[in-house]
């Protein structure tokens, strides 16, 4: 396990009806760190979440948050948690700040305080015109808003947060994602679960790639993509003449012309300022370069190589 791991997972499983639906995963996520928990609807991303926060017991396996065991310590470690578990529930004919304020004043907060971290919680989320609706009139994503505002209310030094962006339109989603940006920079680590590769690739420092109740693949974003092979695709004219240029030039890396589309494929070698110098040496060969566009190296490319296709990549 890792030293200054905030939540250590050691071969966790747990089965339903005789199915595995988290099959012996470990998982540790360092302090700090904005942890995307990818895989498509099913993967059991939820169940594992349930777990990590003590709704469900694990029928193998251990689970730390903060470096105390749950469940032994739920109601130790719980307090230091906000979560966002999928499906919010609120009390249906209470407001939206009537539901925040009543889970403030479980969690112990009193007087004034209340409404004062109600009212900014509402806002933060952009909820704040609509606190004094019922609930039961809210939408999927006003609901999710409202989840979030009480898993915010608090400061805490975990975040859990399960498809935060549900239900969401594109601003909305652009809304949690500055939300999550600016918890992560008052020090907090985000353990965030979603099947949308785009929200986990824009957003987190460190990805695990879920499919069929297993942890595929994991490590830090930038490695898992440094990994993929990838090709710099330049659209040019002539395209024969910087097809002959570039096997000259280059006869060990890989090339692919595409005559159609007038472009080349590459192989990128391990040179950060390969693409100047190539645009470069075209253009004092007359060779027009219209375009240069790295390809291979996305979140996406490393879902696919592992996981296969079939996904929500909006």
């Amino acid at each position: 396990m890792v030293h200054d791991a905030v939540i250590e997972i050691d071969s966790l499983t747990k089965s339903f009806k005789k199915r595995n639906a988290v099959d012996a995963i470990s998982l540790s996520v360092s302090q700090g760190s904005v942890y995307g928990f990818l895989g498509p609807n099913g993967a059991g991303k939820t169940t594992t979440i349930r777990m990590l926060l003590g709704l469900i017991f694990p029928d193998a396996g251990r689970v730390r948050l903060l470096g105390m065991s749950v469940p032994n310590q739920l109601s130790e470690v719980l307090p230091k948690v906000g979560a966002m578990i999928e499906g919010p529930g609120f009390v249906p004919y209470l407001s939206g700040a009537q539901n925040v304020r009543r889970l403030l004043c479980a969690a112990g907060v009193k007087g004034s305080k209340v409404d004062k971290l109600a009212g900014e919680a509402l806002e933060r989320v952009g909820l704040s015109k609509v606190a004094e609706m019922s609930a039961k009139k809210y939408s999927l994503g006003m609901k999710q808003r409202l989840s979030l505002a009480w898993a915010v209310a608090l400061p805490r030094e975990l975040y859990v947060l399960d498809e935060p962006t549900n239900g969401l339109d594109p601003a909305g989603m652009k809304e949690v994602r500055e939300i999550i940006i600016d918890l992560s920079r008052s020090g907090s680590t985000i353990f965030l679960s979603s099947h949308l590769l785009s929200e986990v690739d824009q957003i987190c420092t460190d990805v695990a790639l879920m499919s069929q109740g297993a942890i595929l693949k994991h490590g830090s974003m930038e490695v898992l993509k440094k990994e993929q092979t990838g090709y710099l695709e330049v659209q040019a004219e002539p395209v024969d003449t910087a097809e002959s240029l570039l096997l000259d030039w280059y006869p060990d890396l890989k090339t692919i012309k595409d005559e159609l589309k007038s472009t080349i494929r590459i192989e990128l070698p391990n040179s950060k300022d390969f693409a100047g110098q190539l645009n470069h040496r075209l253009v004092l060969h007359d060779v027009t370069v219209s375009s240069l566009k790295v390809i291979g190296q996305s979140l996406e490319d490393v879902f696919v190589r592992y996981v296969g296709e079939g996904f929500d990549v909006r």
